[in-house]
């Protein structure tokens, strides 16, 4: 390529193609297919809080929500750590939660 990226752009770019891309992998797969390879991996199934499989509709919010979670610097995720059910921000805006299967 002629263009290589230098100082700022190049700290600029490490930063925000793998979070592009890992918010990328985690909506395609929560909304299409329902689970993420991990999830799999891991028997995690995703459970609303009233014990029904979530929408498409459901999904897509969580990792919307996740996303939230992410850019306020962790503060979504570390949440959990608090919470007395040990459910961060994208899991109370949902209403959905990781279980075991």
């Amino acid at each position: 390529g002629k263009f290589v990226p230098e100082g700022k752009l190049l700290w600029a770019a490490a930063m925000f193609l793998p979070a592009l891309f890992g918010a990328l992998y985690e909506y395609l797969f929560l909304a299409f297919i329902g689970e993420t390879p991990g999830m799999q991996m891991a028997q995690l199934q995703l459970t609303s809080f009233e014990g029904c499989v979530p929408t498409r509709k459901m999904r897509v919010l969580r990792a919307v929500a996740a996303l939230l979670s992410c850019a306020s610097m962790g503060l979504g995720f570390a949440w959990a750590l608090v919470d007395d059910d040990s459910l961060a921000w994208h899991d109370r805006i949902t209403r959905t939660y990781l279980r075991q299967c």
